[in-house]
């Protein structure tokens, strides 16, 4: 199977390189050590020592990274291992120097999974295992993993709606990814049902919960709150309605409402903060302020220089910390044409009542998770979006009874990191 894959990859890869280019291109960032991709780590990676045991860890993007943060710290701690990371966006390369750089031997781009490419970045790397974040199932890494004996671990492991239908049409080439694969961790039940019906070996998946929940807030007091409300430009008394990783669409749904309560004079203090899943479209946000009628600047600015009705975090990396700003949350990608959903995580964290749209395919699991608790809800049309943001908006101990639970309900969802992490130490037999 491996042969035909290895024919096909350069074909396709020559097909599909334009519009990738013009992608990453129109959001920058990739040119940068560009020559990581064809697997030449080198100039990046000490050599080798017989006394520590090498970690290959890949993140795509920002969310399966941040879902890793306290695993890297753990790994840091020990002596015996060291940790290579590889990620795919230029946001997330950012981050890793960020906030991620202190814990690793080294970081780089992910190389093409093409033979001579991949064959060239193991040579380099040399790992003694491997930790891939969530779906990312390359062919010929798996395959160099069989052929240097490396163990893979596929940690958080998740299939969307769309993903699951794709495997199930060929169960062959499932099965012949499963037996390069050591261990599989899942978040939930349901999906290692999905896994189990696509073909893994059950023998490999541990349902262990999700890596996601494993972090610290990163504001923990209402006076750090407060300030960054100030910074962004919202009063104390304000209520703020923050759009999570909108997608075209939602914004307008969401000014629209806002219009609505202005116009009949209800929640004057209702205010909102846009945080669109690509910052690159600030400008076609823009246009739909200017047209608004609301007070508004962009976060790219820095501080607001005065209260303002509406913020656009026209910036990448922020949405965190940009939660705490937040008294309910909206999540993107739910709504209209827009398919799959975001990540309600942050959200959660910051104890924010979440609403979505009907389309929460790609978070269906922790997404109904939220909605048993009764701490989420979806709505349909624009009106129901009225209904329940007037009803959440206009009582505050409401809002404050469902924070508290939510923020509880995070609390016992955490441990999947201790998990993995003594899974590792077994491998390795080494100690904490």
């Amino acid at each position: 199977m491996i042969f035909f894959y290895r024919i096909l990859f350069l074909p396709m890869w020559l097909l599909v390189m334009p519009y990738y280019a013009f992608r990453r291109i129109k959001r920058g960032g990739y040119l940068r050590r560009w020559w990581q991709r064809w697997g030449l780590y080198e100039t990046r990676l000490p050599k080798k020592s017989s006394e520590k045991k090498r970690i290959w860890i890949h993140a795509v993007s920002v969310g399966e990274l941040k879902s890793i943060g306290h695993l890297l710290h753990k790994l840091r701690q020990n002596p015996r291992i060291e940790v290579f990371l590889t990620i795919s966006t230029s946001t997330a390369y950012r981050i890793v120097e960020e906030q991620y750089a202190s814990l690793l031997l080294a970081y780089a781009w992910f190389p093409w999974d093409f033979y001579p490419v991949m064959c060239l970045a193991w040579q380099h790397i040399q790992p003694d295992m491997v930790l891939l974040v969530d779906e990312e199932l390359w062919p010929e890494f798996l395959t160099q993993a069989s052929c240097h004996k490396v163990p893979v671990f596929l940690v958080n492991a998740r299939l969307s709606d769309r993903s699951y239908r794709h495997y199930r049409r060929v169960p062959h080439w499932v099965r012949w990814l499963g037996k390069h694969i050591t261990w599989i961790t899942l978040p939930s039940e349901e999906e290692a049902t999905k896994f189990k019906n696509i073909g893994m070996p059950s023998h490999c998946l541990s349902v262990i919960g999700n890596l996601k929940w494993d972090r610290e807030p990163i504001l923990s007091s209402p006076e750090e709150r407060l300030r960054l409300r100030e910074e962004l430009g919202f009063s104390p008394k304000d209520i703020v309605l923050i759009g999570m990783s909108t997608w075209p669409g939602e914004e307008s749904l969401l000014l629209n409402f806002l219009k609505k309560v202005r116009h009949k004079g209800v929640l004057p203090s209702v205010r909102l903060l846009l945080v669109p899943r690509h910052a690159e479209r600030r400008d076609e946000v823009s246009a739909l302020l200017h047209r608004s009628g609301f007070s508004w600047y962009r976060r790219s600015e820095g501080k607001a220089k005065s209260e303002v009705d509406v913020v656009l975090a026209d910036t990448t990396g922020e949405l965190e910390r940009l939660a705490f700003a937040g008294n309910i949350a909206f999540i993107g990608k739910s709504f209209g044409k827009n398919r799959g959903g975001q990540n309600p995580l942050d959200a959660a964290f910051a104890g924010l009542p979440m609403i979505y749209g009907p389309h929460m395919s790609n978070f269906q699991t922790m997404a109904h998770a939220l909605e048993v608790e009764n701490v989420a809800w979806v709505i349909h049309d624009e009106n129901e979006l009225c209904e329940q943001l007037l009803r959440l908006l206009g009582n505050a101990s409401l809002r404050e009874g469902i924070s508290s639970h939510l923020q509880g309900w995070v609390r016992q969802q955490m441990g999947a990191t201790e998990k993995i992490y003594a899974r590792i130490r077994e491998q390795f037999s080494v100690e904490k």
